[in-house]
């Protein structure tokens, strides 16, 4: 069997070389992780030209005044944050209200804010005053609250308030 010392050495030395480029390196420098998605249509489901790229909504303000046709419970109020990922398929969002009886359903519906409109995502009710979660939809609903966000709006119900105790459009429109 032949040795070649040489080889190895050199194997041996570019490895360290390569492994001690990234060493001791700042992580503040390092590229970061990419939250956004591309993708091009295909017959999963994939957004084929609409919005691929999470679209957040933050500050959705929730008061009883405005439920339509009302009333809503004046004496709470909350906010909500939500955010579109057509990449997965899915809504996530964050609900927090206050000064309301439990809650007992909270949904997206669709409607400005003068509509009382249809359920189009049903979410979970923040039942003990705040909620964290998913809904998988289907990516042409991501699409049109996207383009139109103002046009769809987060309604909490209660017992006291079946029809909707606050509520706040997605976006002020």
């Amino acid at each position: 069997m032949t040795r070649h010392p040489f080889l190895t050495v050199g194997v041996l030395g570019a490895a360290l070389v390569l492994g001690a480029c990234g060493a001791g390196q700042d992580p503040a420098l390092e590229a970061p992780e990419s939250t956004s998605t591309t993708a091009a249509g295909d017959a999963t489901g994939t957004p084929s030209g609409g919005v691929t790229e999470e679209v957040v909504l933050e500050n959705i303000t929730l008061t009883g005044a405005a439920e339509v046709p009302g009333p809503g419970d004046d004496d709470g109020d909350g906010f909500a944050n939500v955010f579109l990922q057509p990449a997965d398929g899915q809504i996530c969002y964050d609900i927090n209200v206050e000064g309301i009886d439990p809650a007992s359903a909270a949904h997206i519906h669709e409607g400005g804010p003068d509509v009382a409109g249809p359920v189009v995502v049903p979410l979970q009710a923040p039942s003990e005053g705040s909620i964290d979660d998913c809904a998988q939809v289907d990516v042409a609903l991501i699409e049109r609250i996207e383009a139109d966000p103002s046009g769809f709006y987060v309604n909490v119900h209660n017992a006291s308030h079946p029809d909707g105790a606050l509520r706040g459009q997605l976006a002020s429109g």
